[in-house]
């Protein structure tokens, strides 16, 4: 044995099934590190909703691609494992080390390698390869089974805590308004650094709005179970929903100051019996441009009913208004009317459940409606009116304080460094107002359509494949892997030791063509120069060009170049012809055995035959 190192190595071999081997072992590892992912991509649930045929085609071609890939690593390994017991030399036999193989093992390890059923086998055998048949059929469903993408939902029970508001927390006039209170008066408030919105929403889980709410992602937190072992633990997901994108523009009607009123009651006041605060009572109403509001009871310590602000609302004709009923006492607020559209849109939810945040984004050009009788709609509207009714006492108007807070926080927010020049010294403009009530109302809003129509809902998520799936493909591809690693690892220390030669087996000894050509060259009888010259490679195409036919005579099988089977073709028409014309027999190569040996051809100009020349046409 030489080591010629311009012979490839052995190993070199496997490069091929050791990609084929690491490709299915990659995706397994992956399906595997993910089995504890979930997406709750909105898209991808639509994607797989409506694409289910066209993904189940591109399923099953991936899923036999990764299987055949597997396959063809397993069939290498057994290849060189075959080829390599079956190899002999001299050195080999003298040290006792096995060498070669029965017809009949050979028989068996080409049907294990080829994939094949062969009745031929004893039957306790068949039934061996029928089971090795079953498994490798199985390896592209198993597959299919790890990678198609499913759909499900996220029903976990558990108890859910929600934040009321009473007199064990808060006091006074705040029991149950103050949060609301509270949006409204920071409706304006930027962050310093960049700019963004950051509302806290109205419960106990500690989640806030990086964005404006849009009344949508009230359940994300919802349910603060962890979950773990298989599921995983969710830091992020996003879907999407449906809801209404608020708009509000306000203005301070002037060209019709009377459109508000504020009246006393006759004999409306009294003094309460233990302390000598006074209670005024009277009546706000207002006449919108798009209709009438009937109005509310105020009231106040002061005869005037100056610290009064009522919100007044009107949906008719088609167009949603409010009117800002106010006392002397807010004067900001007086004569203020704001129209409001409601927008049918859809959003997209991004939830980080590691620092609790939601943000949300509308789509454009979505129109869902989730409630096209728009009775949700017109009771968040009214929502705001009777909000404003409830939340004004004696002394002064909490909502009046929070519109007049939001004001001061937009004219701070967007005038800081004015402020900071003219040390203070400029006023609010009536831009600055009306922003303030405006981003004051949307918020609200957002709120209260959070508060009404999204307690909970379950967010659809996707996942890739089942877990048992995952975890026998996953382990599967890993003992391929090991296996085309040993192997490779098994012939370069066979090479080491000069226990192989260096390029390996000269041959392959499960591959017919190799098999045929190897058999003719051990012979030792062979007379055909691409025979003889036959390097063991089974891509030599010189050796490849031979043709291979099964003669009558039981279990002979002829190797001949073309050009002689050719001849020996026109021979025997021509002995067909003769026969049939002149009664002459002729001889043909197959049936003359003088001194011809057993595996070859002996060509027509070695057969000392008597022949007739003829044409071609004659011939045929």
């Amino acid at each position: 044995m030489t080591n010629d190192p311009k012979t490839p190595h052995a190993w070199r071999r496997f490069i091929l099934p050791l990609a084929a081997a690491m490709v299915p072992a990659g995706i397994g590892l992956t399906c595997l590190l993910t089995t504890q992912l979930r997406s709750y991509s909105e898209f991808k649930v639509e994607f797989l909703n409506n694409n289910r045929v066209n993904i189940q085609v591109a399923v099953q071609v991936a899923a036999a691609v990764l299987g055949g890939l597997q396959f063809y690593a397993v069939s290498s390994v057994l290849r060189f494992r075959t080829n390599a017991r079956a190899f002999a030399s001299d050195e080999g036999l003298a040290q006792g080390r096995r060498s070669g193989m029965t017809l009949d093992a050979l028989k068996i390890r080409s049907a294990v390698v080829r994939g094949v059923m062969d009745f031929d086998l004893r039957w306790p055998v068949v039934l061996q390869i029928l089971v090795w048949w079953l498994f490798l059929k199985s390896i592209a469903p198993m597959w299919a089974g790890t990678i198609t993408p499913k759909l499900g939902q996220a029903q976990i029970p558990g108890v859910v805590n929600i934040s009321n508001y009473d007199e064990a927390s808060r006091s006074g006039w705040g029991t149950r308004a103050g949060a609301l209170q509270n949006v409204i008066a920071t409706a304006s408030t930027k962050t310093a650094d960049d700019q963004t919105s950051r509302y806290p929403r109205l419960d106990n889980t500690g989640y806030w709005y990086s964005t404006r709410s849009y009344g949508v992602g009230m359940s994300a937190g919802l349910n603060q179970t962890r979950w773990t072992g298989r599921s995983g633990v969710i830091q992020s997901y996003g879907y999407q929903e449906s809801g209404y994108w608020t708009n509000v523009e306000c203005k301070r009607n002037v060209t019709k100051p009377e459109w508000w009123h504020i009246a006393n009651f006759e004999d409306g006041s009294f003094t309460f019996t233990n302390s000598r605060a006074q209670m005024h009572l009277g009546w706000a109403w207002a006449d919108l441009p798009n209709g009438n509001w009937s109005g509310s009871q105020v009231w106040s310590e002061n005869e005037s009913l100056n610290t009064t602000v009522v919100i007044a609302n009107s949906n008719q004709r088609g167009r949603y208004m409010y009117g800002f009923v106010a006392g002397d006492a807010y004067p900001s607020l007086q004569g203020v009317q704001c129209s409001v559209i409601f927008k049918p849109t859809k959003f997209d939810i991004l939830v980080n459940d590691t620092d609790k945040s939601i943000q949300v984004k509308p789509i454009t050009g979505s129109n869902d409606d989730i409630d096209p009788s728009r009775d949700l709609v017109n009771n968040a509207f009214r929502s705001v009116s009777y909000l404003s009714q409830t939340m004004t006492t004696l002394y002064t108007s909490v909502l009046g304080d929070a519109f007049l807070d939001n004001i001061d926080m937009f004219f701070y927010q967007h005038e800081n460094e004015r402020l900071a020049e003219t040390n203070g010294k400029i006023d609010a403009t009536e831009m600055h107002v009306m922003r303030g009530i405006q981003d004051g109302l949307e918020v609200l809003l957002d709120q209260i359509f959070g508060i009404l129509a999204n307690g909970h809902r379950a967010a659809w998520w996707t996942h890739y494949g089942e877990v048992g799936y995952i975890y026998t493909s996953a382990a599967f591809s890993l003992l391929v892997l090991l296996a085309v690693v040993g192997e490779m690892a098994r012939i370069a220390y066979g090479v080491w030791k000069n226990r192989v030669p260096r390029a390996g087996p000269s041959l392959d000894i499960l591959d017919i063509k190799s098999a045929i050509l190897g058999t003719a060259r051990g012979v030792g009888g062979a007379t055909l120069s691409a025979v003889q010259g036959w390097s063991g490679r089974a891509d030599d195409s010189d050796a490849g060009a031979l043709m291979v036919t099964m003669e009558a005579e039981a279990g002979v099988l002829k190797l001949t170049d073309r050009s002689a089977h050719k001849e020996r073709k026109r021979m025997s028409q021509y002995s067909q012809l003769g026969r049939f014309s002149s009664g002459m027999v002729y001889q043909s190569p197959v049936e003359n055995r003088s001194g011809t040996p057993d595996f070859g051809y002996q060509s027509p100009a070695d057969n000392q035959t008597e022949k007739t020349p003829f044409t071609k046409t004659e011939a045929v």
